[in-house]
């Protein structure tokens, strides 16, 4: 089942026409990826998850005060990566506005790739 996290746009989100700059796209997944950390508390002691891909479909914009509902998916997970899926909705228009794909990394305190424990990839398969 997918987490779901809603925002409105914020004026500092846009650019001089009032639609949300393409790279606020991936600062609202990473705010929906916050939450969803913090509310299935989601850590790792020892190890960090650095961003190693990301992309994004642009379909339909937001605009300044629209309401966005993201809803955030955990795709293929690896033994050092996990690809997480988002999907931007634009409340306001009811259109599918952006799908967003971002992959982390599983690192160590000095920036060396390390396994992803088992504990913590039998919880995110249990979130799907």
């Amino acid at each position: 089942m997918p987490f779901k996290f809603r925002y409105r746009v914020s004026w500092v989100d846009t650019d001089a026409l009032g639609i949300m700059h393409f790279s606020n796209y991936f600062r609202i997944c990473e705010r929906t990826e916050e939450e969803f950390r913090i509310l299935n508390r989601l850590e790792v002691p020892g190890i960090s998850f650095p961003r190693v891909h990301a992309e994004c479909d642009y379909k339909y914009p937001l605009k300044f005060m629209d309401t966005a509902e993201i809803t955030l998916e955990i795709g293929d997970i690896g033994k050092r990566h996990i690809r997480m899926e988002f999907r931007i909705y634009n409340e306001t228009k009811n259109r599918l506005s952006a799908i967003c794909n971002i992959v982390i990394a599983s690192i160590n305190d000095r920036f060396e790739p390390v396994e992803i424990p088992e504990w913590f990839i039998e919880k995110l398969k249990n979130m799907k």
